[in-house]
């Protein structure tokens, strides 16, 4: 057999995955960029997050918190890193963590999943020797896009 031939018969082990652009916003805080899914939600329709890019007022975000783990200051909640694809809220009354280059942990979340988006936005930030927080507010909204790797 040619090798073209051959190769194509090899079964494909292509993983799919999802990407998100997503977005959200408040008074003082603007936030966007992209996110990665799996392509195959759980059994209550949500996707989970295994990457972020982009930026929060301005700054680089540079890394997601694991599932599982707290943001500094937000102990003991934790994030799940899920998002669905809603009119409602788009993220658990977990969210999703991740970090900026100037130090802000930020952890967008949905209070009522199920009900109008009624989402907030806890962040805590490191000054002086002092942890600073907020939790405020926030439009949030995120659209898919499906690609194969």
């Amino acid at each position: 057999l040619p090798v073209s031939l051959a190769l194509s018969l090899l079964p494909l082990s292509a993983q799919a995955e999802k990407t998100w652009h997503w977005q959200y916003a408040s008074k003082d805080i603007k936030a966007s960029g992209t996110l990665t899914t799996g392509d195959e939600p759980d059994a209550n329709g949500y996707f989970l997050v295994t990457s972020i890019k982009g930026k929060r007022n301005g700054q680089k975000i540079t890394g997601l918190v694991p599932k599982g783990e707290s943001i500094p200051g937000n102990e003991p909640y934790t994030v799940d890193d899920l998002i669905r694809i809603s009119k409602k809220g788009q993220l658990t009354g977990s969210g999703i963590g991740f970090t900026t280059a100037d130090g802000v942990n930020a952890n967008p979340f949905c209070k009522e999943p199920d009900q109008p988006a009624s989402c907030l936005e806890f962040s805590s930030q490191k000054k002086d020797e002092a942890l600073k927080t907020a939790e405020v507010a926030i439009e949030f909204s995120a659209s898919t896009r499906s690609k194969h790797k």
